[in-house]
């Protein structure tokens, strides 16, 4: 019972920490990155320059980036929520809400990240990894430690 909680709560924090991570990526995208809409890796990718860009181009991309903060901001607090509760609690929706929600979410951000050449790749890439450890590490306790309970 101890080691299973000790897994739980492991898996618990690594999540809580992705999920910290994922609001202070929000509160950037909705506060700062629109200040400088385009970093160099931005301008190398589109092989173009700032001189070269349609202002109103420059105005759109800063509410996308607002409005993208803040579904990244609300998915870092759900993540957060439910790993210091419901998942604690070994809730096995809460397990199942984080397995599909993030592996869906961070493997997309990863992929693009990487198909971008994004400065970021390692950050995205450790969250996602932490992500799959912590429900890794978790999946017997949620599912089949239940099971034996049942069959008993």
């Amino acid at each position: 019972v101890r080691q299973t909680m000790n897994k739980i709560n492991i898996g618990s924090k690594l999540l809580a920490l992705v999920g910290i991570i994922t609001v202070l990526m929000g509160l950037h995208f909705i506060l700062i990155r629109p200040s400088f809409v385009f970093l160099p890796e931005d301008l190398k990718y589109a092989q173009t320059t700032m001189a070269e860009i349609n202002p109103y181009l420059v105005g759109w991309i800063k509410m996308v980036f607002r409005s993208w903060g803040s579904f990244v901001f609300a998915t870092g607090v759900y993540l957060t929520g439910i790993s210091l509760t419901a998942f604690r609690r070994k809730e096995k929706w809460a397990w199942l809400t984080v397995a599909i929600a993030s592996i869906v979410n961070f493997s997309v951000f990863f992929s693009v990240n990487v198909l971008l050449k994004g400065d970021f790749v390692l950050l995205i890439g450790f969250m996602l990894l932490a992500t799959i450890v912590a429900l890794i590490i978790t999946y017997k306790d949620f599912f089949v430690s239940a099971l034996k309970h049942k069959g008993q």
